[in-house]
């Protein structure tokens, strides 16, 4: 388990030893995932996604189903009423 944790906005600061495959598996689900988190955070990372600095504050893409927030997505969508086929 890993013991990183979102910011309040939804934000995360990045630790020693972190990477952003690390980052990514976290709060993505999945480690493959990193280069979303690189590009959304260009401007803070700069030109070289293996370098990553302690403090730097990175803006993380939300997870397929999952809200930006990092907050788990609903085991199971709302069920929509049937469609009328019209027959009848």
């Amino acid at each position: 388990m890993s013991d990183r944790e979102l910011n309040e906005d939804g934000t995360y600061t990045v630790q020693g030893g972190d990477t952003l495959w690390a980052i990514a598996e976290s709060f993505l689900g999945d480690g493959s995932r990193w280069r979303e988190v690189y590009d959304a955070n260009t401007d803070t990372i700069g030109d070289n996604p293996d370098v990553i600095q302690p403090d730097q504050v990175l803006v993380l893409p939300a997870a397929d189903g999952a809200p930006a927030d990092g907050a788990p997505a609903d085991e199971a969508p709302a069920e929509e009423a049937p469609a009328e086929d019209g027959a009848g």
